[in-house]
This record gives C-alpha cells, sequence and structure tokens, in this order.
C-alpha cells in the first residue's frame, strides 16, 4: 500500500526590495507592508533536513543564499488537503 506523503507549508519573510528575483525564480508571494511573505511547499521530511532556527540559515537551506539575506521570519504550518 502506498504511503501519503505530507506536506508542510512554509512562509519566508523577506524585504520586498527581492521581489524582482522571487518573480524571476516563480515563488508565490503577499506583499505585506515593506517585506514579502514567500509560500513554499515541502515534503515534511525534506522540513526536517533543512530546518534551522535562525531563519535566514532555515531561508538558504529551501531557497537560496541571496533571498535569505533579509529573511527575518519563516512560519511553518501543516498543509491543507491537495494543496501541494
Amino acid at each position: 500500500m502506498p504511503t501519503k506523503t505530507v506536506f508542510k507549508h512554509l512562509v519566508f519573510t523577506i524585504d520586498s526590495d527581492f521581489t524582482e528575483l522571487v518573480d524571476a525564480i516563480g515563488l508565490d508571494y503577499t506583499k505585506c507592508g515593506t517585506d514579502i511573505k514567500v509560500s513554499v511547499g515541502l515534503p515534511a521530511d525534506e522540513v526536517e533536513q533543512y530546518f534551522d532556527k535562525d531563519p535566514e540559515i532555515f531561508c538558504a537551506n529551501v531557497l537560496n543564499d541571496t533571498l535569505a539575506e533579509t529573511c527575518s521570519k519563516v512560519t511553518v504550518r501543516n498543509a491543507k488537503e491537495g494543496q501541494y
């Protein structure tokens, strides 16, 4: 019987100066004041593999070093059914 992959919904808060780069990469985001909230879905086992308490390091592990330079917060939630 196949196992069901559990996904996590990650939201990285980064400076809106990086909006062009986020657009070029094709990531989903919302604008919030002077920041943007970048949404990413990952399997739970990958979240565990890449996780770090420091938001800059976690962002670098999942996205890239350039976006991580201004990452101030990361929120990890369970993804809704069929979301990713």
